[in-house]
């Protein structure tokens, strides 16, 4: 299984208020991502900010939750009160720290060292990198017929 490259973003809305933006990942063109989420209650949305290509946008997402864990309107919402600057030097730091993780084997041995529980949060998703690339081999279950009669 291969990380899933892709961008955060930071979307406002005036309708939202002054400094609640909305931050995700897409793995998706900006704009494709825009059309796709603007409804009748969030319309004309504008990009705030948005990380260059990321690695694994999952994971920098993950760390960016716990981050704004404090700053989150709704637990189950991607919706935040923060400041933009706050939200830029965090995006910028995720884009230096990806510049130095530039491939998938430099971040899962960062992820390894830093964040193991990141790889055992998904559900044996990434096994076959704890097992050095190699997938687990599964073990049958059989049924077992005694036909000695």
């Amino acid at each position: 299984m291969k990380f899933k490259k892709g961008k955060l973003y930071c979307l406002s809305n005036l309708l939202c208020g002054t400094n609640i933006y909305k931050i995700g990942n897409t793995g998706q063109i900006m704009k494709k991502r825009l059309s796709t989420i603007q409804t009748s209650l969030y319309l004309n949305c504008e990009i705030v900010y948005q990380t260059n290509e990321l690695v694994c946008c999952k994971y920098y997402e993950k760390i960016l939750e716990k981050i704004l864990s404090p700053y989150r309107i709704n637990p189950k919402r991607e919706f935040y009160f923060i400041m933009e600057e706050e939200i830029k030097l965090i995006f910028d730091s995720f884009s230096e720290l990806n510049n130095y993780l530039s491939d998938e084997q430099k971040l899962l041995k960062y992820i390894q060292e830093n964040n193991p529980e990141y790889l055992l949060d998904k559900k044996r998703k990434y096994s076959e990198y704890l097992s050095n690339n190699k997938p687990k081999k599964k073990k049958r279950k059989g049924l077992y017929v005694d036909t000695s009669c």
